[in-house]
């Protein structure tokens, strides 16, 4: 039996393997065949030919398959069996991947990319850039803590005399740069090889300073290596007066990183010649320095989380308002340093490479004098209590701050200031939380 096949032609130009390309070309999806990756975002624009991708461009040799023909075109009146049929054919169509996805699953694949990328984005400037939060291990807070033999006093935390917006302590009439020797007697003397921690009490319970152990192998050759590396740096720092001759005593002390107070109008990184400044600047960056940075970190947050976090959360919002500002330590959450030795108001024989914290605003607190012959050295990290005032009122000066608050609202701001002593008093640890 044969049959007749009735084609139905539109006009003697038409070409169905074309009209395929043309539509093909339309679709939305025809970047996808040609970008330089099937996982990348559709280009707006073709790339150029000699891209080497094998989706840039489609190959000059035709593909073997699959491959669009232009059949013959029969009518009822011809008898011609199809083994005698013209071979005449058109040029090969070249198709894109089979099985290739929809525009909506591409889309997925894009965004799911993209939020990858940003993910491992943020983790990088989470681990390089933003100050890390620090939550020390229960074996550390088993070894430190739990061995540590309490220095109780009789001093009341809550007598600590500020100024009226809180932010800053008044300095107290025993305020002095040295400590004459026939005083220690009328103080009470602590003994200490700087192997255990003193977690120093006031009576009320709160914790408001201590005396850190390190029981590091390493420490003591550590912290000679630094005492070396401070001497070999003062030779090469120009000092003037100011440096060797000031209100903490007479010894050379030179101030890195933001600063604040002492008339400047905002913080700000702490300026040295070009000289003084690559040498200060090594010290910042040598490996001891660095860790010493640390160790006072972690210690600061094991013994007292809260304030930490009020330093950490304060300093960043600083950094991200003001890129010209960088603080000294990428693993300290303090932002500046100077390189003064500083005891408490007890006489506490402090070995070398000893670590102490106090509110130094608050306490007096002196050094004893030493020998002509003796060096002492001493890395101090501090933020200045007018950094933390800058950050709350908007990163503008006080005065800016309140002349923008409505009666009520300034009326609020001075009553903040009288309850800013037992705020800050609350971010301090007390016995209690470490039974």
């Amino acid at each position: 039996m044969s049959f007749k096949t009735t084609v139905l032609l539109p006009h003697d130009q038409f070409c169905f393997s074309k009209l395929l390309i043309d539509s093909i070309q339309l679709e939305e999806g025809f970047m996808y065949l040609f970008g330089s990756s099937p996982l990348t975002s559709p280009e707006r624009s073709l790339p150029p030919s000699s891209a080497s991708s094998p989706l840039s461009t489609p190959p000059t040799s035709p593909l073997s398959s699959p491959r669009l023909l232009a059949f013959p075109i029969m009518t009822d009146d011809d008898d011609v069996p199809p083994q005698s049929m013209p071979s005449q054919s058109m040029a090969p169509v070249q198709l894109g991947p089979p099985n290739r996805p929809t525009h909506a699953k591409r889309q997925g694949h894009a965004n799911r990319r993209r939020k990858r990328e940003r993910e491992r984005e943020a983790a990088k400037l989470e681990s390089q850039e933003r100050i890390r939060p620090y939550k020390p291990r229960p074996a550390t807070v088993k070894k430190h803590v739990k061995s540590s033999k309490l220095r109780l006093t009789k001093y009341n935390s809550d007598t600590i005399p500020i100024v009226s917006s809180g932010y800053v302590a008044l300095p107290g009439p025993k305020s002095s740069s040295k400590f004459p020797l026939e005083q220690r007697f009328k103080m009470q003397k602590v003994v200490w090889d700087g192997t255990f921690s003193i977690p120093i009490v006031d009576e009320g319970g709160q914790y408001i300073g201590l005396c850190a152990g390190s029981d590091a192998s390493d420490w003591p050759d550590m912290h000679q290596s630094a005492a070396a590396a401070l001497e070999e740096a003062r030779g090469g720092v120009s000092w003037g007066k100011e440096d060797r001759r000031h209100r903490r005593g007479t010894f050379f002390a030179r101030n890195v990183g933001i600063s604040h107070g002492g008339g400047q109008t905002r913080p700000m990184v702490l300026r040295h010649n070009a000289p003084d400044d690559a040498v200060l600047s090594g010290l910042l960056k040598h490996p001891l320095f660095v860790r010493m940075a640390g160790h006072a970190s972690g210690i600061f947050a094991t013994w007292a989380p809260r304030l930490h976090s009020y330093y950490a959360d304060h300093l960043q919002k600083l950094l991200d308002h003001d890129e010209t500002l960088t603080h000294n330590f990428e693993n300290s959450v303090f932002a500046g340093s100077h390189l003064v030795l500083w005891d408490l108001g007890l006489v506490i024989e402090f070995p070398p490479g000893s670590t102490i914290f106090i509110p130094s605003a608050s306490l007096d607190h002196s050094n004893a004098s030493i020998q002509k012959e003796e060096r002492r050295y001493s890395f101090t990290q501090y933020t200045a209590g007018g950094t933390f005032r800058w950050v709350d009122y908007g990163f503008q000066k006080a005065d800016e701050y309140l002349a923008s608050l409505s009666e009520e609202e300034q009326q609020a701001a001075a009553e903040e200031g009288r309850d800013r002593l037992a705020f800050g008093l609350s971010l301090f640890s007390t016995i209690d939380e470490f039974q």
